[in-house]
């Protein structure tokens, strides 16, 4: 758990960045391989995957912010070396993951109801409802599972995430070839629901095995499931829980209006027709991709600046942010090039549909141009994070997604059709980024104020 206060700050990073940016990738291939195989049946299905993933995660990732609320309070309690506050803070996590679960399924369901009123094309609707549906089975798990991983990747242990991605995508790849041919899109949730509980048990067994270290844990190892409830049950302290969601809420509302605008585009699209739904379900895969990456990065950063700040180390958590918004512009340049360059081959990876193959291409050239905004505001948001910062984030993403790139993307779709949809997710993205990045260096000179004492 302390190696990391030996390491130079780039090591400490790039040790937990690698693992957790190749977890989230290997987490957006699960929906790779989901479109790849819908995307050898019909447009409608296709299309229908990809509004259902939009619709889904718009939800489900309120509850994933709230469950991370506990990431910043663990690694500065860890930074401290309070290993108590950071496993009551775990288990609290797990507490949220718990309460929240029935409040998104209600959401999802008058999602599902509201589709036909929102303009989506009547072919697609009920090849939406069935996937969504298929894949409800799944929220609490998703959950649970950000809540394990969390603790874990505070202490540096990140192998069991990274075992738990590469498992389920051959499970996910096994099942989707089995069930999508003969269950249409409700194979490609199912197989999606089953690979989500397989990653978490996964990670559960690593928990299980670091708690009964008791240095780690901070207490003996339980002897029975009575003794496992127990201490579940005295890290549900109100107050401690409360933290957790002000922390929490904001940055799970904060996510769902960054992921709800791409909702909204995906529901313009599904209004320009089935095949512009369908290039963009197939561009926003790839771009989707490379965002994962910044998003398992800006993981890290939230770890390493909180680390640095339970530490009171504040010139270490300018410079732990300073040095992740380094490494996202290097890839992020990197991405940008190869889909302005390479965007057919990279469609044709996902569809064999011609024409949804050259409009796919066209808006993944957009994607190259807010290659670096994407990174820079993903990573921002997570060194905020690190630092207990979340209500800011949340305000600068309204302000950025909402009144400014949402507006574009109705206004540039009425112009230029699907492009236009991609150029108003662009600008909010350019926004958010430059005021995220002011905001957490205006942030770290005047000093952090740690969470966890």
């Amino acid at each position: 758990m302390t190696t990391y206060r030996t390491r130079p700050l780039w090591r400490e990073m790039l040790a937990l960045a690698v693992p957790l940016a190749a977890v989230q990738v290997g987490a957006s291939f699960l929906g790779v391989i989901d479109t790849a195989v819908v995307g050898r049946t019909t447009p409608e299905q296709l299309a229908a995957v990809g509004l259902g993933n939009s619709l889904l995660f718009a939800v489900t990732i309120i509850g994933m912010g709230l469950v991370l609320g506990s990431e910043p309070i663990i690694a500065q309690a860890l930074g401290a070396g309070d290993v108590a506050r950071a496993r009551r803070a775990f288990r609290q996590g797990m507490w949220a993951a718990l309460l929240i679960t029935p409040a998104i399924l209600l959401l999802v369901g008058a999602a599902l109801v509201a589709l036909p009123y929102a303009g989506v094309d009547a072919a697609v609707v009920p090849h939406v409802r069935a996937y969504v549906m298929a894949r409800s089975a799944a929220v609490l798990p998703f959950l649970l599972y950000w809540a394990i991983k969390a603790w874990l990747q505070a202490q540096g242990r990140t192998t069991a995430p990274v075992v738990g991605v590469v498992v389920a995508n051959i499970a996910e790849l096994v099942l989707a070839l089995a069930l999508v041919k003969p269950l249409g899109v409700i194979g490609a949730g199912l197989a999606h629901s089953v690979t989500t509980t397989i990653r978490l048990v996964i990670v559960a067994v690593a928990a299980e095995r670091a708690l009964a270290d008791g240095t780690l844990a901070g207490e003996p190892a339980p002897g029975s499931l009575v003794e496992r409830a127990r201490r579940m049950r005295a890290a549900l302290r109100l107050e401690e829980l409360w933290q957790l969601v002000r922390i929490g809420l904001p940055l799970g509302l904060q996510m769902a209006l960054e992921v709800a605008v791409f909702a909204f585009a995906a529901l313009t699209m599904g209004q320009l027709g089935a095949h512009e739904l369908a290039a963009h379900q197939v561009a926003i895969q790839c771009a989707s991709t490379t965002f994962n990456v910044m998003v398992g990065l800006g993981s890290a950063a939230s770890v390493v600046v909180g680390r640095r700040i339970g530490m009171g180390d504040q010139a270490g958590a300018l410079r732990a942010g300073l040095v992740a918004l380094a490494m996202s512009m290097v890839v992020m340049a990197v991405t940008g090039a190869l889909f302005l360059f390479a965007g057919a081959p990279l469609a044709r990876t996902l569809t064999d549909q011609k024409d949804v193959v050259v409009l796919a291409a066209t808006l993944l050239a957009v994607a190259a141009a807010f290659q670096l905004s994407d990174g820079l505001q993903a990573v921002a948001s997570g060194a905020l994070r690190g630092a207990g910062d979340t209500r800011a984030t949340f305000v600068i993403h309204l302000v950025a997604h909402w009144a400014i790139g949402l507006p574009c993307v109705f206004w540039f779709a009425k112009r230029w059709g699907p492009s236009g949809v991609w150029w108003g997710l662009t600008l909010g993205l350019v926004v958010a980024s430059v005021a995220l990045v002011s905001r957490f260096v205006v942030r770290a000179r005047r000093g952090f104020v740690a969470l966890a004492r």
